[in-house]
């Protein structure tokens, strides 16, 4: 059990905790898919705390496993830090694993007192094999450019793909100085859509998405509802010099970023093919696990001040690895 959970590396500095630690006490409640109670599932909590009455000599961390009661319910407590990691696993299910932060303490109790946490476990279907691929990075070599995502690199001349399954289109601005009087401002625009008929990507919807499961996002993707182009990041910084007192310089800076829709997530369908009247007739589907954000930047070489066009960077927040199923 112990290699589901994991230690939370915390530094805190509240003098209260000096002369010990508040008791903390928490209660998972173990639910399937579906929010029905699981039984015969191994729980455990993971909760940490200074080796020293000094932060900086390293914490120690304490494990705690039980099965759960009938009603898929465990309750764990230990006098340690604020936070604590929890976890549950059991034969023919997903692991699954959580935190929570107590907000404050009283009379020696962290608060508030044995709350109930639910952990939801999604079972093991029949594991179908995908393509995975786990890409934390990329710089976009041009403002326009295509991607095959089963080779995973871009189309020539900026890479070897071979199948445009989706281009990037990126719009990036620059204007005005920032000693002016509305500032300097940096904007940026990027598209992101999937040619041919009945492809296009799919917003996956929030509440469909299991976050502490190893396995996350739903197990099947729609039939409809798929948008060529669907996706998109936009963000725009304005930045301001202002004269301090005496000599002082203020910088003030206002960003101001949003992205259409507001998903973290999406399905895709690429090299979809038709029957000869025109009719849908086979395709790949596929899963897009974000969330992505995106960056951009100058490049400055030779003189001082020579700008070269600015690129953009778009990056997909990495998470640990985990299994790559359909079902």
């Amino acid at each position: 059990m112990k290699h589901i959970l994991f230690i939370l590396t915390l530094f805190l500095f509240t003098g209260c905790l000096i002369g010990g630690y508040p008791t903390g006490q928490i209660t998972l409640a173990v639910v399937d898919e579906d929010g029905n109670p699981l039984t015969g599932i191994e729980a455990g909590t993971s909760w940490s705390r200074n080796t020293t009455s000094n932060p900086f000599d390293g914490q120690t961390g304490t494990g705690q496993d039980a099965m759960v009661d009938e009603y898929g319910k465990a309750t764990f407590s230990a006098s340690a830090h604020r936070n604590v990691g929890y976890g549950a696993e059991a034969p023919g299910y997903y692991r699954s694993i959580g935190s929570y932060e107590f907000t404050g303490f009283k009379n020696g109790k962290w608060q508030p007192w044995n709350p109930t946490v639910t952990l939801r476990v999604r079972k093991i279907g029949e594991p179908i094999a995908m393509y995975a691929k786990n890409i934390p990075r990329f710089t976009l070599p041009a403002h326009e450019v295509s991607y095959d995502l089963i080779k995973g690199d871009f189309l020539p001349p900026h890479g070897k793909g071979e199948t445009a399954d989706c281009i990037f289109t990126a719009e990036i601005e620059r204007k005005g100085k920032v000693r002016e009087e509305n500032g300097s401002f940096f904007s940026q625009n990027l598209t992101v859509s999937v040619p041919g008929d009945f492809n296009g990507l799919s917003a996956i919807a929030a509440n469909a998405v299991v976050a502490e499961s190893a396995f996350r996002l739903p197990r099947h993707a729609p039939a409809e509802g798929y948008a060529r182009q669907s996706f998109g990041v936009y963000f725009h910084s304005r930045l301001f010099i202002e004269k301090g007192p005496g000599r002082t310089v203020n910088r003030r800076r206002v960003d101001t970023a949003r992205r259409t829709p507001e998903a973290d997530h999406f399905f895709f369908r690429i090299r979809s093919e038709t029957n000869p009247d025109g009719t849908f007739k086979s395709t790949l589907y596929g899963k897009l696990r974000g969330p992505l954000k995106c960056a951009g930047y100058s490049q400055r070489t030779g003189k001082r001040g020579e700008n070269h066009p600015r690129r953009l960077r778009l990056l997909r927040q990495p998470h640990p690895q985990r299994p790559q199923y359909g079902v």
